[in-house]
């Protein structure tokens, strides 16, 4: 189980990628709180060797209107989107990747609750060896978006108010 000791890390780039550029069509608005969320990614790796890859998080900015994002991908992704189904209370999809000698299918599935969101992604991979790896999903609502955008600065009069007005 040589190969194990790094190509694991390929396969988070890979489980991240599945959560930062495809369309998914609801019937109606996720239940997601619109705001800050922190997301948890956690892979687990039977019989890995060498250094663990820990768990990921991010911060973004989540609504029903862009939940379906979660599955956007990088333009030359070594992965493509097969089907997925954004409903209410859930998002499942299936994907399927070509790297560094594997081809990966991947099944997940998402469930939301309005402030909180769990989920797991099942990733077979298929190669020298057959490795199967499990991504365990976690999300909260931190509260409301903060802006990064630098303020509009205001019209200058042409003069400066003295301290004495």
């Amino acid at each position: 189980m040589q190969y194990l000791a790094y190509p694991h890390l390929r396969l988070a780039v890979f489980s991240y990628c599945v959560f930062v550029s495809h369309t998914v069509i609801a019937a109606e608005k996720p239940n997601v709180k619109e705001g800050a969320w922190r997301v948890a990614l956690q892979m687990v790796v039977p019989n890995a060797t060498g250094p663990s890859t820990g768990p990921m998080q991010y911060d973004r900015c989540l609504s029903g209107d862009n939940v379906a994002n979660l599955l956007a991908m990088p333009a030359n992704a070594p992965c493509k989107l097969l089907e997925s189904k954004l409903q209410r209370d859930s998002l499942t999809w299936r994907l399927n990747c070509s790297q560094g000698g594997y081809t990966s299918v991947a099944n997940g599935k998402m469930s939301f609750s309005g402030t909180t969101l769990k989920g797991e992604i099942v990733t077979v991979a298929e190669g020298p060896q057959t490795v199967k790896i499990t991504t365990n999903i976690e999300g909260r609502y931190l509260g409301e978006c903060v802006s990064t955008k630098n303020p509009v600065p205001e019209k200058s009069t042409g003069t400066l108010k003295s301290y004495r007005e």
